[in-house]
């Protein structure tokens, strides 16, 4: 059971890695590990419409265990469980399959997870949190295999990793509020996350049906709010933009955002967010505005500070080693880059 957990665990944080990027669906990861206990393979279901966490995690592992160049060329989803049901030799007879969620039933963009895991018929399949929706009784058809099943690893930890999509699918929308401060709190010294970090923000405006903004960010950062950062399988897209405003009229139309025609919205009392994934991006005064609204609240943290643009009076450049939950804090291990 604790070797379990622990495997579970490293699949948890492979699906964080992809949280909000595949709304409308749920953020996955699985794991393949061969008889011996070697991981074989770890992968996320990366987009909504793409090959799922399972079957990712499947191509991986038969490369791996057959380096049969084939399989590398499949990117649709189908393909790839034609593939595997054709050639798999049965050479996941002896593995485990991992995964943070029940492998699917429902036919919709992709074909079923649970019937391509029934084809294959590893040993085990480890699950995590158990499915509630149209896609739930993957469990009992693995048993029906003579599967063995081992269900609700890390529960509580795969529920969490589920909340966005839960939300999304009872309220048909999702709203998450995004800040990014130094480490003394400071979120006004210009250019503030890492490259990576904007990688993964352009990722999710390119998804995302609307960006909200102040207009006092718009004047202090004019920013272009784009998603020119994001690497395939995302669409470099523009999406539509609000801003809070207490004077339409005063607004200058200069901003970079009124460029090449884009929808822009500007409300002068806090909007009731519409359908969709909504992002609002800014300090803390617009995040109370809209605190009532807000289902997820992501702050990001840059190891650094700025001289002049705080008390502390002086540059500091950090490196984290490290970061780990403690009881309801995070805590950062930095040394200086």
């Amino acid at each position: 059971m604790l070797h379990d957990k622990l495997l579970m665990s490293l699949c948890i944080n492979k699906a964080w890695e992809s949280q909000t990027l595949t709304l409308p669906n749920p953020a996955v990861a699985a794991m393949v590990v061969d008889q011996n206990g070697q991981i074989l393979s770890l992968a996320s279901h990366q987009k909504s419409g793409l090959p799922h966490a399972e079957v990712l995690a499947l191509k991986e592992a038969y490369f791996t265990l057959t380096n049969d160049e084939r399989i590398q060329k499949i990117t649709d989803s189908k393909a790839l469980h034609d593939f595997l049901s054709a050639n798999h030799n049965e050479i996941f007879h002896n593995c485990s399959i991992y995964v943070t969620l029940e492998p699917c039933t429902h036919y919709g963009k992709t074909p079923p997870c649970a019937m391509l895991l029934k084809t294959l018929s590893p040993k085990r399949v480890i699950i995590g949190a158990l499915e509630h929706t149209h896609n739930k009784g993957g469990k009992e058809i693995l048993k029906a295999q003579n599967i063995e099943v081992v269900s609700e690893i890390c529960k509580e930890q795969c529920q969490d990793l589920l909340f966005p999509f839960i939300r999304y699918q009872n309220q048909k929308k999702f709203n998450l509020f995004k800040i990014a401060q130094r480490l003394n709190g400071d979120y006004k010294s210009g250019a503030i996350s890492s490259h990576e970090a904007r990688i993964f923000t352009h990722k999710q405006r390119s998804i995302s049906n609307q960006i909200l903004i102040s207009q006092n960010t718009l004047i202090a950062d004019d920013p272009l709010l784009d998603s020119r950062f994001a690497t395939e399988p995302f669409l470099q897209k523009q999406p539509c933009i609000g801003i809070l405003t207490k004077n339409k009229d005063s607004l200058a139309k200069t901003y970079k955002i009124f460029e090449n025609k884009r929808e822009v919205l500007l409300h002068t009392h806090t909007p009731i967010l519409q359908e969709g994934f909504n992002i609002i991006e800014g300090g803390w005064k617009l995040f109370q505005s809209f605190k009532e609204q807000i289902d997820l609240l992501l702050v990001h943290i840059s190891p650094t500070l700025r001289e002049n643009a705080n008390q502390y009076g002086f540059n500091y450049n950090g490196k984290i080693l490290h970061h780990q939950r403690i009881g309801e804090d995070v805590i950062l291990w930095i040394k200086n880059s």
